[in-house]
């Protein structure tokens, strides 16, 4: 049985970037497959919910808690020893709570011999600390390779490069070396950073400026991404881009709506498809 848990820490309410949220997604996908397991495993709620049915009368809202859902969750791996049970878990490094306690907590699961756990994260050391046996691979040590010769094509692709390059071939070599360190094994980073190099290139930046662009522009990229926010030119298209963020977060919140509803874990998919017409219409009236 495979479970997998990835989380956006935008438009998502705190539960859901927590253990709790972790617990309540995971029990979701496997008691859906296997609902026989719904009495044993959460044995009081299961009981509660039976007999108001049984009477006809409204189910309550049950309060889940960590605790509650903890032990149902350890009962989970328990009952699965006749099945292998693998875990992915997305961005650890993005929940909320206590990273330590977390990673003991999951370290304990993998301890059984049928549970596999995967799990991404950025290197913090609160989860360096308690993995340090497990077995780990850096993204940036399996991507630096292709992301050196991506950002290669895409400024060889640049004439004023080419004659750059000509001139210092060790300041290109250079300039290449640091945007991939910096890139962090993150292709999406490059490319954005890429386009603002590339158009220093096309405004006859040398070595000196295009260093300078590589080395203000920020490190992380939600970072990355408020600066070009905030360097939006010429300033009118701003009121384009508000637009193009407040449908994003109404199809978002639609999208919470739908999984509220009908218990899922997955984009509804509808809400989206209203959020593009909504744009194509937007455009097409400019017309």
């Amino acid at each position: 049985m495979t479970s997998t848990y990835s989380r956006s820490s935008s438009g998502i309410a705190i539960e859901q970037r927590s253990l709790l949220g972790i617990f309540r997604s995971i029990l979701h996908q496997n008691l859906s497959k296997y609902p026989q397991q719904i009495e044993l495993i959460l044995p009081r709620e299961y009981d509660l919910v039976y007999k108001r049915q049984a009477f006809r009368q409204d189910v309550p809202d049950i309060k889940w808690t960590v605790a509650t859902l903890q032990s149902a969750f350890e009962k989970l791996i328990e009952s699965a020893t006749q099945r292998r049970l693998c875990l992915f878990i997305d961005g650890l490094d993005e929940y909320e709570g206590d990273h330590t306690a977390m990673a003991r907590f999951l370290t304990k699961l993998g301890k059984h011999e049928h549970v596999e756990i995967c799990i991404s994260s950025r290197p913090l050391f609160e989860f360096e600390n308690v993995f340090r046996s497990c077995p780990t691979l850096r993204l940036q040590d399996l991507t630096r390779s292709d992301i050196s010769i991506y950002v290669k094509d895409r400024l060889g692709a640049s004439e004023r490069w080419t004659v750059l390059c000509g001139r210092q071939p060790d300041h290109a070599r250079k300039l290449i070396e640091d945007a991939v360190k910096m890139a962090n094994g993150v292709f999406l980073w490059v490319k954005l950073v890429l386009n603002s190099l590339i158009k220093g290139l096309d405004l006859d930046d040398d070595f000196e400026d295009l260093l300078k662009r590589l080395r203000r522009l920020p490190r992380g990229l939600e970072e990355l991404y408020s600066h070009m926010l905030k360097t939006i030119d010429p300033p009118f298209y701003l009121e384009e881009a508000a637009m193009f963020f407040e449908i994003l977060r109404t199809a978002r919140q639609g999208q919470r709506m739908a999984m509220i509803e009908i218990g899922g874990d997955e984009w509804s998919g509808g809400v989206m498809s209203l959020a593009t017409l909504a744009l194509a219409d937007r455009k097409t009236s400019n017309y």
